[in-house]
């Protein structure tokens, strides 16, 4: 992510980083948008625990608060 962001940034791009891949808690999320990703998308985490959603809604929130 953070590579990708900078190469973006260098070639004056003006998009948006969506993470994707190995998000499966809330550190993995954090980490993630830590690093420039505007987003994280989950999905095999979802089939293995349906909870995942809820918990990483709680990470947005509180990186809203921040």
């Amino acid at each position: 992510v953070a590579d990708a962001r900078r190469a973006l940034d260098v070639a004056g791009a003006t998009c948006d980083v969506v993470a994707s891949g190995g998000i499966v808690t809330p550190q993995d999320a954090r980490a993630f948008l830590d690093l420039g990703a505007v987003a994280v998308q989950v999905g095999s985490a979802l089939l293995h625990d349906p909870t995942t959603a809820a918990r990483l809604r709680l990470v947005s929130e509180d990186s809203l608060a921040d």
